[in-house]
């Protein structure tokens, strides 16, 4: 069994000259380089001249035993990966659980066989060579770590470069935006006043010439990587079909076109209110009842729109409208299909109708507690583990949390459909109630 080893050195510690010759009859000869040593303080100085490959060591020696032994080379970082196996004539459980607890490898028992004290040090010497390699490996992965942070640093440099480009053409397209009130876009809209700017560019108040009608017109801002020729492309492909679900929870898409100039615009019915952003910033937490004034009719319209094959991909408090008009409020929900326009776009684990449940758990999850459940995009999965709503909010009814938590299951498969979610979330409510 030996006999395949390279040669390897092993150092025999024992007070007894009888069993240290055992030892080296049964081992020498098996390609391994014997060293002795007859006691404790011996053994030390012989490990610190020279490392030994492995160890074989007599626990009951005087003045220091071969448990001190172990812990002292142990508490070395230059000895402290030596495999030892403990020899002894005792065959106490409580005496191996010592050995093992020094930090013994293994534990060998007298009188020794030789099949089984050489498959034992072949064991520990394949273990040790194991070792040897993953350390290895390991120093390899920490130089290809350390590369990539290299290119990490270089490709930081360039994003910064691109985004300080990015800035200097959003001063310009906002310089551009703040001069557009007054002038009469693409022939027929009469841009009148900015109501506000986003990712996706800016929004007017705007009349139709030929029909004199008001309208909301929103100018897209293409220059600065969020909206790109690409996605422009998959916008009139997929987009603009989303704009045309037919439901009164969804903003009526009237126009969609790019200017002489280049600027691409969309136009839609112009609403009088607020956004559920407005809302809460104002109001910071809202109560049950409210959140279900919210939810529902956003579901709904989800629930068409998935049933359609659409997905919002950025379902969030500043794209819901709370409109305000003769008969009450209706909810509206904004920007269906823009999400197209960014290359790449991805919601909460993925293109499809769960990325708009998470981002649905995540505005009821605002709504419910007046913080964020992510960071970022809306849809975008939370840092670490999220602490339900119910814990910052212990009046929070526990079948609401577990609807909210479910929404924002990081397995998208575990996500309920848009109208499962209001459903669940009404019965929850009246539930609630009842309680109360």
């Amino acid at each position: 069994m030996g006999a395949t080893h390279s040669r390897v050195d092993i150092l025999l510690v024992d007070d007894s000259p009888a069993n240290l010759r055992l030892l080296m009859d049964l081992i020498e000869g098996h390609n391994y380089d014997v060293r002795v040593a007859n006691s404790g303080e011996r053994a030390l100085a012989a490990v610190r001249s020279s490392r030994p490959d492995l160890i074989m060591l007599d626990i009951s020696m005087p003045e220091m035993d071969g448990y001190e032994v172990c812990r002292q080379l142990k508490a070395e970082e230059a000895t402290a990966d030596i495999p030892i196996i403990f020899v002894s004539a005792r065959d106490d459980g409580a005496d191996k659980l010592q050995a093992f607890t020094v930090g013994g490898a293994d534990y060998v028992t007298k009188p020794f066989q030789l099949v089984e004290v050489l498959a034992r040090i072949d064991h520990q010497l394949e273990i040790s060579r194991l070792q040897r390699e993953l350390a290895r490996q390991n120093a390899e992965l920490a130089r290809s770590v350390e590369a990539m942070a290299e290119q990490n640093a270089e490709l930081e440099r360039k994003n910064a470069e691109l985004e300080r480009s990015h800035r200097t053409a959003d001063a310009i397209f906002s310089a551009l935006s703040d001069a557009l009130p007054g002038t009469v876009l693409a022939d027929r809209y009469r841009l009148e006043g900015k109501l506000g700017s986003g990712q996706y560019g800016a929004v007017y108040r705007a009349t139709h010439l030929g029909m004199e009608r008001p309208v909301a017109v929103r100018v897209l801002h293409p220059s600065t990587g969020t909206i790109t020729p690409e996605g422009l492309a998959r916008f009139r492909a997929e987009g603009l079909a989303a704009y045309r679900i037919n439901h009164p929870n969804s903003v009526l898409m009237l126009d969609f076109g790019t200017t002489a100039s280049g600027i691409p615009y969309l136009v839609t019915e112009f609403l009088e209110g607020r956004t559920l952003a407005e809302e809460l910033d104002e109001r910071r937490v809202l109560n049950l009842e409210r959140c279900a004034q919210v939810l529902v009719p956003v579901c709904d319209v989800l629930a068409e729109a998935h049933a359609a094959g659409f997905v919002h991909r950025d379902i969030r408090p500043e794209c819901v409208f709370l409109q305000a008009t003769a008969d009450g409020e209706v909810v509206k929900v904004l920007d269906f299909g823009l999400a197209t326009l960014r290359d790449g776009s991805d919601s909460g684990g993925g293109e499809d109708w769960r990325a708009d449940i998470h981002g649905l758990g995540a505005m009821v999850y605002r709504m419910l507690t007046g913080v964020a459940a992510t960071t970022g995009e809306a849809g975008g999965e939370p840092h670490g583990e999220l602490t339900s709503p119910r814990e910052l909010v212990p009046t929070i009814p526990a079948s609401v949390d577990a609807i909210v938590m479910q929404a924002l299951s990081p397995d998208p498969a575990r996500r309920p459909g848009a109208r499962e979610l209001a459903n669940q979330f009404v019965i929850a409510l009246l539930s609630a109630s009842r309680q109360d």
